[in-house]
């Protein structure tokens, strides 16, 4: 196929010469698809053009199109020949080869050995004279048979017997087979004085006798001719089988002489082309099963736009049987809107736009065309993909790696906001300790410390939704969470709110922080409340599901597996697809000004997160809303949910090691710890405080450190002074904490955190139970 469609005349013309000889033929063509061009010509003495005859072979292939191949008798080069036309197959037809088996002097001079008879094969020209093709009589005696033959009824009724003037030659001429070729007939010439020779010294005695030799050397005659045509016309019935689709038949011939050569020639070629077709006939069925095993859809369409054909995939993607569909229009399958074919750019030919279900449904489809050629036609073939599920992968994907980057960006803003809240907070409260009950400032600056306060209730929702959080994990039942936060939901959502609880009997037991899964579910009842201004009702469902890989396919952030699933709804507004692409996001709300921050539902985003769970969300405008949080089932007890911190007593007398690049809130965290009974020992960095501990020949009952700082961080620090000083507690202090700290949020067990900005009454307490550990 590649040397035909590269014109690589020398590869070409040795594979031809090759086929010729072990097909033992003269002359060989190879005729581009169409029939209007030969690619090229190789016979025996070389190779030719053999542009003059190409008319005859178009209209030979013309014939051949419908059954596959044709035969008859052909001239090229002026030399005649009987061809055979069969396709070249790759597996598709790419060409056609034109095989001739030349008629000349050599089988002439075989079937005058065979019938004792002058043997003469003649075509006739276009001027209704005849031209001699071989022959084995003398020149002379061919003009004789030549002129005879074209005065016989203008060279037109030319066949049947008859005496050769100016010899004594009797003639039989008969045709040989021909539909759409070149006329060729074969003439049979013997002498009736020379078959009569032996009985001429008898004539007188046995003219009787001669008579009856005369009608038998006629009849004799007749029939020798008859036997040397029988074997012509056995291979041209033999082709025209061959042109029928017929391939099971074969020449039955005896004779070891040029003729049997071109019966055996003959039936190896007719092996060979009925192989070829049992060879495409499989290959054309293993497509079929391809086809039809095919996911993706593939449909067929002619040159008109009609479908051809329909696989399995296809009606499993569009709806339709192959019965409804077939003949009508592809362009039905496609919206109006999306029948101009842009290219995607991932490949040649590869196309993205919207498919058109059987219900009138549109989804994104991506479509692959290839177009192919027959006798029949042009056609084209699409495969075509629902790409729906990655499309809304994509989707997933696009939407974490926006929550993540905002994430980030929160966390950072937290941290440092919280380095200022511990000095504002912190210094107020310093003011207002050491202040009078009626200090003329003193409600100023209890106005700051609630200013301070509300600041860093806002930087600890940005570290929730940052995942930044420092968590408590517990094993816990949803149910006692649940029931114990149900009293004061009722009170903050209203009397014209009804709230109601539905717990699942004996629920799985999930890992998570009961501070935070109570924040949870404070934000998304209260995210309800304010969606039914009117009155309605919120709903609290708890249950034990099993994710199956179905389910998480399509949800790229969930994993199968045995979860609890924690509900909340209401029966308010809803929200479109617009607002629901937002609603994690900070800051993002559709409340009116002043009556909500756009924090809540992003607190519940990260919390969720970094609980290793997930959550979906179910809504429509007019419809209502569903938030459904999945964590995680584990096979372990529960513990007991503390729901008050017992009050610590903030004073000490043992010896601390604070470690704080941040000078002010440094200055502020040493001047609480002194004033309270601690020693304390500063260090700006790292670095800083090893050196301290190394020339600090005392005992330090506790490293208080900030997490990041320059040169050395506090994590680093801690394994640094750890086989050192084994007995001392470690308490990290951060606006955020990292991996460096805890892994997922989840401290080590001897191990203390406290969140900045840090006012000085929780840092005591912090501290105070950290060392009593």
């Amino acid at each position: 196929k590649q040397v035909v469609a590269l014109d690589d005349r020398a590869t070409l013309l040795s594979a031809m010469d090759n086929h010729r000889t072990r097909m033992g033929a003269d002359l060989m063509m190879v005729v581009s698809l169409d029939g209007v061009r030969v690619i090229d010509t190789l016979n025996r003495y070389g190779r030719t053009s053999g542009g003059e005859s190409l008319a005859g072979v178009s209209r030979l292939i013309e014939a051949a199109r419908s059954s596959g191949q044709a035969a008859d008798f052909m001239v090229f080069d002026e030399r005649s020949y009987q061809v055979v036309v069969v396709p070249l197959l790759a597996p598709a037809p790419v060409a056609w080869i034109c095989m001739g088996f030349l008629i000349d002097g050599n089988l002439a001079q075989e079937l005058e050995r065979t019938t004792s008879s002058e043997v003469s094969f003649v075509r006739a020209s276009g001027d209704d004279r005849w031209i001699s093709v071989a022959s084995t009589l003398p020149p002379a005696v061919q003009q004789s048979l030549l002129d005879a033959l074209s005065r016989r009824i203008g060279g037109r009724n030319a066949r049947g017997s008859f005496e050769l003037p100016g010899t004594d030659l009797e003639t039989l001429v008969m045709a040989l087979p021909s539909s759409i070729g070149a006329r060729i007939d074969v003439a049979l010439q013997r002498s009736l004085a020379a078959a009569m020779e032996p009985y001429r010294y008898l004539r007188t005695a046995l003219v009787g006798l001669l008579v009856v030799a005369a009608g038998v050397s006629i009849f004799g005659g007749v029939w020798i001719a008859r036997g040397v045509s029988r074997p012509v016309r056995q291979l041209a019935e033999a082709a025209r089988k061959i042109e029928a689709g017929a391939y099971d038949g074969s020449v039955a011939m005896t004779q070891q002489d040029e003729l049997g050569e071109l019966a055996a020639t003959f039936n190896r070629m007719t092996s060979a082309v009925a192989e070829r077709e049992a060879s495409l006939r499989e290959s054309e069925q293993r497509f079929r099963a391809m086809t039809e095993s095919a996911v993706d859809a593939v449909v067929t369409a002619d040159s008109r736009g009609n479908v051809v054909s329909w696989n399995r995939g296809a009606r499993t993607i569009f709806g339709y049987a192959p019965d409804e569909v077939v003949g009508t229009p592809l362009e039905r399958l496609i919206p109006v809107r999306s029948r101009t074919i842009e290219e995607t750019g991932a490949a040649p030919g590869l196309s993205e736009r919207y498919g058109l279900r059987r219900d009138g449904q549109e989804f994104p489809i991506e479509v692959s065309l290839a177009s192919w050629e027959t006798r029949q036609g042009a056609f084209v073939t699409a495969i075509i993909r629902d790409v729906s599920e990655r499309r809304q992968l994509e989707a997933q994907f696009r939407q974490a790696q926006k929550m993540e980057s905002v994430g980030r960006l929160a966390g950072g803003v937290a941290h440092d906001f919280n380095n200022l809240l511990t000095v504002i907070g912190g210094q107020a409260a310093l003011v207002r300790m050491r202040s009078a009950p009626d200090h003329p400032m003193r409600e100023r600056i209890i106005v700051i410390e609630d200013a301070a306060a509300r600041a860093a209730e806002l930087t600890r929702q940005l570290l929730a939704f940052s995942r930044k959080q420092v968590l408590e994990p517990k094993i816990l039942d949803l149910n006692v969470v649940v029931t114990q936060v149900a009293p004061m939901l009722r009170r903050l959502i209203g009397e014209d709110v009804e709230l109601v609880v539905r717990p699942a009997p004996e629920l799985g037991r999930v890992e998570a922080d009961p501070g935070q899964i109570t924040q949870i579910i404070v934000n998304l009842v209260v995210n309800a409340r304010d969606a039914i201004p009117h009155g309605g009702r919120v709903t609290i469902e708890t249950n034990d599901v099993d994710l199956d890989e179905a389910f998480t396919h399509r949800r790229a952030e969930m994993r199968p597996g045995p979860h609890v699933l924690l509900a909340v709804s209401d029966n308010g507004v809803g929200m479109d697809e617009e607002v629901r692409s937002h609603i994690f996001e900070p800051f993002f709300t559709t409340k009116d000004v002043g009556k909500g921050t756009g924090l809540g539902l992003a607190t519940v985003y990260g919390i969720v997160k970094q609980s290793n769970g997930s959550i979906d969300v179910y809504s429509e405008p007019g419809r209502g809303t569903t938030f459904k949080i999945y964590l995680p089932r584990v096979e372990r007890a529960a513990e007991s949910v503390a729901t008050e911190e017992p009050a610590v007593d903030g004073r000490g007398s043992e010896t601390i090691l604070l470690v704080e690049d941040d000078e002010q809130v440094r200055a502020l965290a040493c001047e609480i710890l002194k004033v309270h009974g601690y020693t304390v020992l500063e260090a700006r960095h790292g670095v800083d405080a090893l050196d301290i501990t190394h020339r600090y020949h005392g005992v330090i009952h506790l490293l208080v450190t900030d997490v990041v700082m320059p040169e050395m961080g506090g994590r680093e620090l801690a394994s640094r002074l750890r086989p050192e000083r084994p007995q001392m507690k470690i308490l990290y202090m951060s606006g955020h904490t990292a991996d460096a700290i805890a892994h997922h949020g989840a401290l080590a067990e001897d191990e203390a955190f406290a969140s900045k900005p840090i006012m000085p009454k929780r840092l005591l307490a912090k501290v105070r139970e950290t060392l009593d550990r």
